[in-house]
């Protein structure tokens, strides 16, 4: 996503939206305020720690089915190595990337592998 800050001085950009009409993706984690309040309480409801003991970072979506209206329990608190292992592909090693929201399946598309997210 391009860096708009220049374009909305004191303010984040408005909400860009997909062409189905919900929020994208890269907006929503980027420059949303509810977002922010939901990664926060997800971290916090964990102890801010992973479930391999290190500290938490980074809040991980289980599912995108409610994008932007999720529910606790659609979002998991992970350390920076495990969401990555997560979104590395089992074959290649690279990074895998969302096929479809819709779909809650990461797809690798060097390698066409389909893994649940």
């Amino acid at each position: 996503m391009a860096n708009l800050t220049g374009l909305f001085p004191g303010a984040h950009p408005p909400p860009m939206r997909t062409k189905r009409g919900r929020v994208e993706y890269k907006w929503y984690i980027r420059w949303s305020p509810a977002w922010q309040e939901k990664r926060a309480a997800c971290l916090a409801a964990a102890g801010a720690r992973c479930a391999c003991g290190r500290e938490a970072t980074h809040a991980h979506h289980l599912t995108y089915e409610r994008l932007g209206n999720e529910w606790p329990e659609d979002l998991e608190a992970l350390c920076k190595a495990c969401h990555d292992d997560i979104h590395t592909c089992p074959v290649c090693e690279g990074r895998m990337r969302w096929a479809e929201i819709e779909s809650g399946l990461l797809m690798c598309y060097p390698c066409a592998v389909e893994t649940e997210g």
